[in-house]
């Protein structure tokens, strides 16, 4: 439930994935860093005050897990045993799991590292799993390349139809408005079900997408829809912009043959508010 009745009763799915459901940004996320569990914050988020439902963009990895959630409740078992059903075993993604345990089992695994003082250390475990299906997935390169081919594959991969095209047509296109312009001459940005979708300078859309934990990891993917193309680039070090600045420099190296600016500085000054206390 959400603190308005009226929205509790006509919230979808969909709105949890594009983060539309009116719920602040980041609600839920104090409650687990002191320690509550799933079901505990989704039960408190009732008391969150809300925006107005549907023109409203709110990042929230509580408020797409409440969407997962309903998914899994609807299917009769758990996020993490669905998701390896009907996505990881299917793509063969067998270094990749929703669950923090499976990621502690493997011997071949990466320490995260915080960065702190100036320097990348190795400080901290993250137990994701209490909001795993928005940032509790460990995988690798090999295995994200698969899931990779199936979202460029509108569906298909291989041969083989995993998910029906105008069923994953919502997530990779224009579902809110996650960044508004500033002025009349700037693009605005865009959300689909878990995805950023951009315009390119040379028209052509992306779909990406980042990840990070500044107990130590920073992740992103981009794809190029139109170009059948796309990187993954994974990080155990905190969310400087590493990672984002590799997939710029790819994105730009694959349309236009060389790089269109200094990524670095720019990446690195857009996510430093999250590096903050």
């Amino acid at each position: 439930a959400l603190q308005d009745p009226w929205t509790t009763a006509h919230v979808t799915i969909g709105d949890a994935f594009a983060h539309r459901t009116g719920l602040p940004r980041a609600a839920g996320d104090l409650l687990e860093d002191i320690g509550y569990d799933r079901s505990y914050v989704l039960g408190h988020l009732r008391y969150e005050p809300l925006n107005p439902f549907r023109v409203s963009y709110g990042y929230s990895n509580y408020g797409l897990t409440l969407g997962a959630e309903a998914v899994a409740k609807a299917a009769g078992t758990d996020w993490a045993t669905l998701s390896q059903q009907q996505l990881y075993g299917p793509l063969g993604m067998t270094s990749t799991s929703s669950r923090y345990s499976d990621y502690l089992a493997r011997s071949d695994r990466a320490t995260i590292h915080a960065f702190v003082d100036g320097k990348f250390q190795a400080l901290f475990q993250r137990d994701a799993d209490a909001q795993s299906p928005a940032g509790g997935v460990s995988s690798n390169v090999v295995d994200m390349a698969k899931w990779m081919a199936l979202v460029l594959g509108h569906g298909t991969v291989n041969g083989t139809e995993l998910i029906k095209a105008d069923a994953l047509l919502p997530a990779t296109t224009p579902q809110v408005v996650n960044g508004p312009p500033s002025s009349a001459d700037v693009r605005a940005g865009t959300y689909g079900f878990g995805f950023n979708v951009g315009i390119q300078p040379g028209g052509r859309t992306t779909l990406s997408h980042s990840g990070g934990f500044s107990s130590g990891t920073g992740t992103n993917i981009m794809m190029i829809p139109s170009a059948d193309v796309g990187i993954v680039v994974l990080t155990n070090g905190a969310q400087v912009g590493a990672a984002e600045t590799i997939s710029s420099e790819f994105a730009d190296l694959v349309q236009f043959g060389h790089t269109t600016r200094d990524w670095w500085p720019f990446i690195n000054k857009a996510i430093a508010p999250t590096l903050g206390p």
